[in-house]
């Protein structure tokens, strides 16, 4: 069993060993919209920085509401190198009623995700689970966004959507 840091008997516990046991977070404190746009751009507040040569547990929760023929697309932006899986649980893509789920579903971290809106003002959510392993670069992981499908109707992410990194190797 791997264990991240690795401690031994007799070592000092200081506050920067401490500290790399914290997960890393960012969270949005304000919604933002996209409007008529497929073009991804950066979320400025969902932005984490990683270490190099470091393997991560990935979770994100996404609160977002968005037309049925908007929806929501991401994808990710970190540093040089960096490669990751996710399982993702949303309402797909198109669907029309909060019964189609996407669940447990493979993505790339360098693939672009979706998830589906009931109709603006109509609450969704997405979240997701897996691992991120960055090379000799560190830098940040930014979550950027847009409409999936170009509507006049606006896609918005709502306060509270959130990524955390927990490292463990």
């Amino acid at each position: 069993m791997s264990q991240y840091p690795v401690l031994a008997v007799g070592q000092r516990l200081t506050a920067d060993v401490l500290a790399s046991m914290l997960p890393i977070q960012a969270r949005k404190t304000s919604a933002s919209t996209r409007t008529s746009t497929t073009s991804s751009t950066a979320d400025a507040e969902l932005v984490i920085t990683l270490e190099a040569n470091a393997v991560y547990k990935f979770v994100f929760f996404l609160k977002y509401d968005a037309a049925v023929a908007g929806d929501i697309r991401w994808n990710w932006v970190g540093p040089s190198g960096i490669l990751g899986d996710y399982a993702l649980s949303a309402v797909s893509v198109g669907a029309a009623a909060a019964t189609t789920e996407d669940l447990a579903i493979n993505y790339s971290l360098s693939a672009t995700g979706g998830a589906g809106g009931l109709g603006a003002g109509t609450a969704c959510g997405a979240q997701a689970i897996g691992t991120i392993t960055t090379s000799a670069t560190a830098g940040t992981l930014t979550f950027t966004w847009a409409q999936f499908t170009s509507s006049g109707t606006a896609s918005t992410l709502q306060a509270g959507s959130y990524i955390e990194c927990t490292r463990i190797g």
